[in-house]
């Protein structure tokens, strides 16, 4: 799913979005992403996008040893769906709080 089919279907629309991004050339410092998002910003969708990448060495941030963890726990496992997912991970990990959010709740969240 794009992050374009995403945002056409928020309830609340925002101008002006800050994304943190993995520091890799390969997939998020490259002319596609950039042109991308400079398409939505000529296109009216957004007012601006500001793109931040995270240092070097940020996997010793706890968040990312976290979802390191998660990831271990459900290589081999088989999900086809956002609740299967959430069940695998509930089942495996004691370190994360699932929270199985639907669509609509997500303004509320925002």
């Amino acid at each position: 799913m794009s992050f374009s089919y995403f945002t056409s279907r928020l309830l609340f629309k925002p101008r002006n979005i800050h994304l943190w991004m993995d520091n890799a050339p390969s997939t998020n410092k490259n002319r596609y992403i950039v042109g991308h998002y400079a398409a939505l910003i000529e296109a009216g969708v957004f007012d601006s996008v500001r793109l931040s990448f995270i240092v070097s060495g940020h996997t010793k941030f706890a968040p990312d040893r976290v979802f390191a963890d998660v990831s271990k726990h459900l290589r081999g496992e088989k999900y086809y769906a956002t609740p299967q997912l959430c069940s695998v991970i509930r089942s495996k990990t004691q370190s994360v709080t699932v929270i199985n959010m639907e669509a609509h709740s997500l303004h509320d969240w925002i």
